[in-house]
């Protein structure tokens, strides 16, 4: 019942096979002191010590270890077991190492190296109650280690799953096996990570009868020269971050089965080709139904969401009224995308406003007029800049939607008919943009004229031409005032991006604090609006 080997000096000792091999009565064994440097042989080392309640062997050097079969077998009452430290690499034999670990609940293996055993046969033979499970870029498995079966009563599932972005109590990993599908499906210089035993917590998922959105009204039927979408797709955005991505779905399926992270996606738009109802028949969603979209990030890889993670039920997610009493405005459809008209019946996603001509570039021209100016101390002087703003503009959208190739091109460096006709609007009057037509307020242009001010490169002219150029492409506002009573706090990207519907800047330097930067969302969309070539292309 007691054995004390704390001052034994082990420096030169080669083989521990057998040592303790059936102390059955021994509850606590301090081998804290122990010098493992030159053992090769750990067979059976602790084979058989069934009352074992502690056991530290974190210290052990391994590094010239050959042999480890049956080093803890029939441990049976041994709930943790640290070897995280073990250096594996010369080991060829670890054959029932674990089995019969009918208590041990969870094991680090991410420094072993498998690569080297020649034998793993019944490596957890036993071990009935093992399910936390971390494994490394080189702690392979293989389908004779006997990896015992997870339960499917006492609220598992039957399977383990990785813990991925989640948690261990609440894995949304990818990976989701019965244990022998384990064994013979981990690879683990790609699958490397804690695995753990899948609780039967969620809700069982009825699916029904999808739709697609064939027969959605197109732009072309009120814009004639639109053109007809390559496929029957909607665009939304993401509002929130609350809801699972699932790789797939399966009629009968829990809600916590499939699920894939797709990190951050607030704020990104997404293409969406179906819409498919889903009610919930067990569990704590028993008996509500919502409604799952099929959504993509690039039209390649589809998943699907509950719509109330996109924009299409503002009503269940914001306020009706803000706080200064502006009212939600009823059906309209809020996105990244900037749709035609206010007509919640005719308002849907695939009704793109945009300048794009059926190539997919936009031509734009200017309608400037020295006349536009006479205000200003030298007109011809402002006329230039005022040009050289849409100029500097249209570089800058094209430098970040493709670098390689133009998308914005200047009236009369093509032979391609104008898209977009460009005109200053008197001061006070505001800038804003319809289909194939945008007007400039001047009201800024002396901050344009000075090109020695350290702000001018993003001087407020060249950021208002920028951000209604993003309207032409088919971007709506992305964040604060994108419609009238938008909700108290709701933001769907930073305030400097090129997409905010609000400009702030210093009016006598010239500095500004939004619309600086064109984002990755922006050109996220304007990259799907391209790919589904959803073009308004007007014509002057």
């Amino acid at each position: 019942e007691q054995l004390d080997v704390s001052n034994f000096n082990t420096n030169n000792t080669a083989s521990m096979a057998g040592m303790f091999e059936g102390v059955s009565n021994l509850t606590n064994l301090d081998i804290s002191n122990f010098n493992t440097d030159k053992v090769t042989d750990m067979a059976l080392m602790f084979a058989g010590m069934t009352k074992l309640e502690q056991l530290d062997v974190s210290n052990f050097n391994t590094n010239n270890t050959v042999r480890m079969p049956g080093m803890f077998e029939g441990v049976s009452n041994l709930t943790n077991l640290d070897i995280s430290n073990f250096n594996t690499d010369k080991v060829t034999d670890m054959a029932r190492m674990f089995a019969g670990m009918t208590k041990l609940e969870q094991l680090n293996l991410s420094n072993f190296s498998t690569n080297g055993v020649s034998i793993t046969t019944g490596m957890f033979e036993g071990a009935s109650n093992l399910k936390n499970l971390k494994l490394g870029l080189t702690s392979q498995l293989n389908t004779d280690m006997n990896l015992a079966n997870v339960p499917v009563t006492d609220g598992y599932t039957g399977k383990w799953r990785n813990v991925g972005s989640g948690t261990v109590d609440n894995p949304a990993g990818e990976h989701i096996w019965t244990s022998s599908e384990f064994m013979a499906n981990f690879d683990a210089p790609t699958m490397a990570d804690t695995y753990v035993w899948q609780k039967l917590s969620g809700s069982e998922m009825e699916l029904g009868e999808s739709t697609d959105y064939s027969n959605d009204t197109l732009l072309s039927s009120i814009f004639p020269a639109a053109s007809i979408p390559l496929n029957p797709y909607r665009y939304n955005v993401v509002l929130n971050n609350n809801y699972q991505f699932y790789s797939k779905l399966e009629n009968g399926q829990l809600d916590t089965e499939n699920i894939t992270s797709l990190g951050d996606l607030k704020g990104k738009t997404l293409y969406n080709k179906e819409t498919m109802p889903v009610t919930y028949t067990s569990g704590d969603k028993k008996g509500q139904t919502t409604n799952f979209v099929n959504v993509s990030l690039e039209g390649d890889n589809w998943y699907w969401v509950d719509e109330h993670a996109l924009n299409l039920d503002l009503a269940a997610t914001y306020p009706s009224v803000n706080g200064l009493g502006q009212k939600l405005v009823d059906g309209m459809f809020l996105g990244s995308t900037l749709t035609y008209g206010d007509n919640p019946a005719v308002s849907n996603s695939q009704m793109i406003s945009n300048a794009y001509n059926s190539q997919g570039k936009i031509i734009y021209e200017s309608r400037a007029k020295i006349e536009d100016f006479a205000a200003e101390a030298d007109p011809e002087a402002a006329l230039a800049a005022f040009n050289k703003e849409i100029d500097r503009a249209a570089e800058s959208w094209n430098a970040a939607i493709n670098p390689n190739e133009p998308t914005i091109i200047k009236s009369g460096e093509t032979t391609e008919p104008t898209t977009l006709l460009i005109a200053p609007n008197p001061k006070g009057t505001g800038s804003a943009t319809s289909i194939g037509k945008t007007g400039i307020e001047i009201k800024d242009i002396k901050l344009a004229l000075d090109t020695t001010n350290p702000n001018y490169d993003l001087n407020p002219l060249f950021l208002v031409i920028r951000h209604e150029l993003g309207h032409s492409l088919g971007l709506n506002h992305t964040s604060n005032a994108q419609y009238s009573g938008m909700p108290d706090g709701y933001r769907m990207n930073t305030d400097e991006d090129v997409m905010n519907a609000i400009l702030v800047y210093d009016k006598d330097s010239g500095y500004s604090w939004s619309q600086k930067t064109i984002t990755q969302e922006s050109i996220d969309t304007i990259h799907l609006i391209l790919k589904n070539q959803n073009f308004s292309n007007p014509q002057h």
